[in-house]
């Protein structure tokens, strides 16, 4: 069963994916993974590493904040979105 964080980071990336117009094919392809792992992460089983965090929030022009459950005063979200 996906944790919580998982599942919180797997709707924020379906979601903004989706948003994006991209599909698992047009992300995969932007950050090097497969589409399968991007079904994955999308299905709650494992999520991306940071430096892969980095490159698909990229690929989807938003911060590595909008895809982390995490508070806006974290000083993790600080570093993250530098």
């Amino acid at each position: 069963m996906p944790s919580s964080r998982n599942a919180y980071v797997a709707v924020r990336l379906r979601v903004l994916r989706t948003a994006a117009g991209l599909t698992h094919e047009d992300l995969a392809s932007e950050i090097g993974k497969s589409p399968e792992t991007i079904a994955r992460w999308e299905d709650g089983y494992g999520t991306p590493s940071t430096t892969t965090l980095q490159q698909v929030a990229a690929a989807l022009r938003v911060q590595v904040a909008d895809l982390l459950p995490l508070r806006p005063d974290d000083d993790t979200l600080r570093a993250w979105n530098r």
